[in-house]
């Protein structure tokens, strides 16, 4: 007995049938039928189920089954289909949630590199100088060094913001993901994370005060790459104008504790249990327009747990610390990221 699960449109989804058998199965649209296979050359029983819009084919080739029992089986092969159709619909829902995502991420991105180009290089004047495009272009940077080097900043920390996206895609959705721990400077990674993001928090008024991280901690370069520009990506849309951003490492024995320390939009009490979940943007962040799209703690947290890192944090540690700015309350709140000293996937 052969089984094909198609759509009306023709797309197999499942089959077992012999690739000889397939085509004629794809164009086969009875109830039922009981006929000689010119194929094979013996009787072949064979019918269909139709579902919404999955079709579910069923043949026999055995000489001993009759109509009746072969009508039994293809009736209740109609379960197997709507279990099928409702797990198909549900996966390939997942699978465009996942890729509607990343879409609209990079998209994103993609646009602010452009108005940032273009607001340096107007399309206007692009277009009329398109006879001697690299002297105009060169004109303008020359005209405008700061507006120049403000531009390219800001396109290297989208352009970073790209890359994070697809460096852990993979990691992200597959069921088995490639981590590839290995030891690095992690003063050094920071350095380069931060790098991207330094004009925002100058623009802000931030004072960033980063201890030296003496030492080489274990963890995959992509993860922990990605993890640091979302940590960083938040912190400039959430801390608090004119205010201090501390980076600090501590060892208390199975982790080694990368803190980041600020004055922050408030996060209230109820909102600690979903801070990390998919989707979620804060009560106040929402009200003053500062959400995203409220995955950038959630791929945090997903891919600490893949390196199996700590990721905890902390709301108004120090309330003698709350300032309110514009009526906008800003408490001090702390994220630490836990790299296990010993990782046990290590060898």
């Amino acid at each position: 007995m052969y089984y094909l699960i198609r759509t009306k449109k023709g797309k197999v989804l499942a089959t077992d049938l012999p690739p000889e058998l397939l085509e004629e199965a794809k164009l086969f649209s009875k109830k039922f039928s009981s006929e000689l296979c010119s194929i094979k050359g013996v009787n072949k029983r064979q019918g269909i189920i139709e579902r919404d819009n999955f079709i579910f084919y069923l043949c026999c080739f055995d000489q001993k089954k009759t109509n009746r029992i072969f009508k039994h089986q293809l009736d209740a092969s109609e379960c197997f289909l709507i279990a099928y159709k409702d797990t198909y619909i549900e996966m390939a829902e997942t699978e465009r949630k996942k890729t509607r995502r990343l879409k609209h991420n990079l998209s994103t991105y993609s646009t602010k590199i452009h108005q940032e180009l273009y607001k340096l290089l107007p399309q206007d004047k692009i277009s009329k100088g398109r006879q001697n495009q690299r002297e105009l272009v060169k004109s303008i940077l020359e005209k405008n060094p700061d507006h120049a080097v403000t531009t390219f900043l800001r396109i290297l920390k989208n352009a970073n913001l790209i890359k994070a996206e697809f460096d852990v895609y993979d990691i992200l959705h597959e069921a088995n993901p490639h981590i590839d721990s290995q030891k690095h400077s992690i003063h050094r990674v920071l350095t380069l994370s931060l790098s991207s993001f330094w004009l925002d928090f100058l623009d802000k008024g931030i004072t960033i005060n980063m201890e030296k991280c003496v030492g080489e901690m274990t963890f995959d370069y992509k993860s922990m790459s990605s993890i640091l520009c979302h940590i960083f990506d938040n912190a400039t849309k959430y801390i608090a104008p004119d205010s201090e951003f501390k980076i600090y490492v501590e060892d208390d024995g199975e982790y080694y504790n990368i803190t980041f320390d600020m004055i922050s939009l408030r996060v209230q009490e109820a909102e600690l249990k979903k801070i990390f979940d998919d989707g979620f943007s804060s009560d106040y962040s929402e009200r003053l327009g500062f959400a995203g799209t409220g995955v950038g703690m959630n791929v945090i947290k997903r891919l600490s747990k893949l390196n199996e890192f700590r990721v905890l944090f902390k709301r108004n540690v120090d309330p003698t610390k709350t300032i309110t700015k514009m009526n906008i309350p800003f408490d001090q709140n702390i994220l630490i990221l836990g790299i296990n000293k010993t990782p046990p996937n290590i060898l």
